[in-house]
């Protein structure tokens, strides 16, 4: 206590209006408005059992290479319109890893104590260079370990520089971090992630951020010539020895640059990678190494990924569902848009997906995108970001997912912030298009269905030509509701266990689908 007490003593010594003189130490309790600048000449720290909290508005400058060590809590709530910015009063040298100048320590979470998470919310993090040894290299702009949980949200994090890893933010050792509607951009490390790392034992979230523009690279002389490396340019996953299932959806993966996973590389047994838009990375699109690995890749956009195609892959187990993935190159095996590392084998689960040059499964499809604007061409020289992914209203994307969307842990919303289902099945793609409720083409056999009576209460006729097939059936949110098989000319099939309502269904046969609607109405049957 007789240390704190010190600290802000001399902290009030050495305020002034308008700005705050920090020479280091421990630090606690509220950083105001009014003490605004904060002026650090020191390491910086938050102890154990204790809080930091400062409010919307604040700039931190650290004038030398300097950090914040978060033992306790730290809470930095920003608004919209005043943000709390973090920084180094002179970038002067930043680039040069071999010394401390030209940028600060960054924020680090060590063990922090408190249940609760710590919390970046609407904070700016820029020109943390995490330089030294061993731990000093990592985490840029953030650096969190151990029991650590942070929320970070809305933040701005750009401009961070590490030795290793993790260029702007750096996540290991049993941490739990939540990164949302935040823009990561023009990061840097020499190792892996350039834009963010999570490691072992890490369960993180990863959702509506914008991730570009970052870079994970480095070079070996060897003779007259070298060799490069660098993995995760956009993110870096690794959870190759547990089970836990980290999430990545509907971000904005785009123009960043690695020799491996140029947007994404993964090493876990169950990730989990859903409506994002992964576009313009080099020198792919996804690497995907864990030889065990079973990730979920599901209606994701994976397009214009330049030099080794749309995805590498290790495990034959990966399950892609739902994908546009178009327009990928590939200097190893030109065409391919998902690439084999090691088996050359193809993978045994992609279905209603739409592939390039084609994929075997079930639902597949080879046909242009279209796209409203995509960029001209493939890899980090064309901007992503500024390109339009959502299909036109003729694309054949539209209504070609996968009817049954029955495990899929569908969100509500999909990249764009739109309903995830419109109409009566779900797109291929991060973008759901909504103006087009159904594009299934019916020719004159499958016009000879008829589905009666309409509305009906406890069951249903079909009368189906000679057609033999299946029909899926789902309510008007989209969601997956029943499967009938129909083996027979005239089929009645029993609908009682469906709640009064507006039914979509889709009758599939091995020639087309026929496409109806129908009204379900009196009581549920439940049997």
């Amino acid at each position: 206590m007789r240390i704190i007490f010190n600290f802000f003593l001399l902290l009030f010594y050495f305020s002034s209006i308008g700005q705050t003189v920090v020479p280091g130490g421990m630090v606690s309790g509220n950083w105001t408005l009014q003490g605004s600048p904060y002026k650090v000449y020191g390491n910086i720290e938050v102890p154990l059992n204790s809080v930091l909290q400062i409010d919307p508005g604040i700039n931190i400058v650290f004038y030398g290479h300097f950090g914040l060590i978060v033992h306790g809590r730290l809470i930095a709530n920003g608004t919209e319109n005043n943000s709390i910015s973090f920084t180094v009063s002179d970038t002067t040298g930043f680039s040069d890893t071999t010394t401390t100048i030209g940028g600060w320590q960054g924020i680090r979470f060590l063990n922090s104590s408190f249940n609760d998470s710590c919390n970046l919310q609407y904070c700016d993090i820029s020109f943390g260079k995490a330089v030294g040894v061993e731990e000093e290299r990592k985490g840029g702009g953030v650096y969190l370990t151990g029991n650590s949980k942070l929320l970070i949200e809305n933040c701005l994090m750009h401009n961070n520089l590490a030795a290793n890893a993790g260029g702007g933010i750096f996540c290991d050792s049993g941490a739990i971090v939540k990164i949302r509607r935040s823009t990561i951009v023009n990061n840097r490390c020499f190792q892996s992630g350039g834009g963010i790392y999570i490691g072992i034992n890490c369960n993180a979230l990863v959702e509506r951020n914008t991730i570009a523009f970052n870079r994970a690279q480095y070079f070996h002389i060897i003779g007259v010539g070298y060799f490069e490396g660098g993995a995760g340019g956009g993110l870096y996953f690794s959870n190759a020895f547990n089970d836990l299932s980290p999430i990545i959806i509907n971000n904005f993966i785009c123009n960043n640059f690695a020799v491996l996973g140029g947007g994404l590389y993964e090493s876990c047994k169950n990730i989990i990678v859903f409506g994002n838009v992964i576009c313009n990375n080099s020198y792919d699109g996804i690497a995907s190494g864990h030889q065990l690995g079973k990730g979920k890749y599901y209606n994701n956009t994976i397009c214009n990924n330049a030099n080794m195609g749309g995805l590498q892959v290790v495990s034959t187990s990966l399950k892609l569902k739902n994908n546009i993935i178009w327009g990928n190159t590939n200097n190893q095996a030109p065409g391919e848009q998902i690439f084999s590392i090691l088996t050359g084998q193809e993978l045994s689960y992609v279905s209603f997906s739409n592939i390039q040059n084609g994929y075997p499964g079930e639902g597949n499809i080879d046909s242009n995108p279209n796209f409203t604007l995509p960029t001209t061409g493939a890899g980090i020289n064309f901007n992503a970001l500024v390109a339009n992914w959502l299909p036109i209203d003729t694309s054949p994307c539209i209504n070609m997912g996968d009817f049954d969307t029955t495990g899929m842990s569908l969100p509500e919303k999909d990249i764009a912030e739109n309903p995830r289902i419109y109409g009566y099945r779900i797109d291929m793609g991060a973008f759901e298009n909504q103006s087009i409720i159904s594009n299934v083409t019916v020719d004159n056999f499958l016009n000879q269905i008829q589905v009666s009576p309409n509305p009906c209460q406890d069951y249903l006729i079909f009368k189906t030509a000679g057609f033999l097939g299946t029909i899926y059936i789902c309510d008007q949110t989209g969601r997956f509701k029943k499967i009938i098989k129909i083996n027979s000319n005239i089929q009645v099939c029993d609908v009682s266990d469906l709640s009064p309502g507006i039914y979509f269904a889709e009758f599939k046969t091995d020639i087309g689908s026929k496409a109806f609607k129908f009204f379900k109405v009196g009581f549920v049957n439940s049997k």
